[in-house]
């Protein structure tokens, strides 16, 4: 075996091994919140003035774990009853970015940095009400055309338990796969970088954060792994490395289509622009005074 391809098994290896335990955690979890908390109860919660609702919504995010398979077609229900747009994708942002698995794999991921953890919730916390507020101040409001997910398929009579296996064995899949082939991108992009690449990059803080953020779009991590591979780019500045962990469950390929398909293209390019840049300014400012 190349020292090249025994360098890259070893990284791949080492960031899926880090990331499963997490990723199957938050699975189990996400899948309860999905099959046993109805959507009257968020609706309920959500249901108020956006000043409030917003910062409401983002909170349940930080309380609430979940995926973006299960938080943006929840999104798209909640808005079709009643809840301001803005506050419902306020919840679907901040769920995947801010829920305590995430913050448990940051800080396993960054162990003996606990900067880095603070730095990941304020950011992340900050670019949530950012794009919520703009939101609401710029009027959007999607037309109904939310379409149903693989969640919502298992007809009524089923039991909640073969629902619940359901939804766990769906996120399983679809995470997974996700995780192996971030963590294959991301061992790949350090074998094959030649060897004054990141050290040049991390000279030149601006182009290590575009660099990462255009890497955390394209990736399309699941928020529970995405420190493990974060972490990996261990020469470059702080800043940039928040920013690849602000903006992946923000705002990547993967979500834009999810955006689009609940919500229509305008609002996904919308939505993905305002998170884009929400997340990359609330990293320098955070990244500046806690970092």
């Amino acid at each position: 075996m190349s020292a090249d391809l025994q360098t890259w098994s070893t990284l791949f290896t080492a960031m899926v091994l880090q990331a499963m335990p997490f990723l199957v955690l938050g699975v189990a979890l996400s899948s309860i919140v999905a099959v046993v908390i109805p959507d009257r109860w968020w609706a309920w919660v959500l249901r108020r003035h956006p000043a409030v609702a917003i910062p409401a919504a983002t909170a349940c995010g930080v309380l609430v774990p979940g995926c973006e398979c299960t938080t943006v077609p929840v999104a798209g229900r909640l808005a079709e009853r009643g809840v301001p747009f803005a506050a419902a994708l306020s919840f679907a942002l901040a769920s995947p970015a801010l829920n305590p698995i995430v913050m448990l794999a940051t800080a396993a991921a960054f162990r003996g940095q606990p900067e880095m953890v603070l730095a990941r919730f304020l950011a992340s916390f900050a670019a949530v009400l950012v794009v919520g507020a703009y939101l609401y101040a710029l009027g959007v409001q999607p037309p109904p055309r939310w379409g149903r997910h693989e969640h919502d398929h298992d007809p009524p009579h089923r039991r909640r338990a073969l629902r619940l296996a359901a939804a766990a064995q769906h996120d399983l899949l679809h995470t997974t796969g996700l995780v192996a082939l971030g963590a294959a991108i991301a061992a790949m992009v350090r074998v094959v970088l030649p060897d004054g690449f990141l050290p040049a990059i991390a000279d030149n803080t601006a182009l290590a954060i575009l660099v990462m953020a255009g890497l955390a779009i394209v990736m399309a991590l699941c928020s529970e792994s995405d420190a493990f591979i974060a972490a990996s780019f261990v020469l470059l500045p702080p800043t940039a490395v928040l920013t690849f962990m602000v903006v992946g469950p923000l705002v990547d390929l993967r979500l834009m289509i999810m955006y689009r398909s609940n919500f229509g293209t305008k609002a996904a390019g919308l939505i993905g622009s305002l998170a884009l840049v929400a997340a990359v300014l609330c990293s320098l400012v955070v990244g500046r005074v806690v970092l």
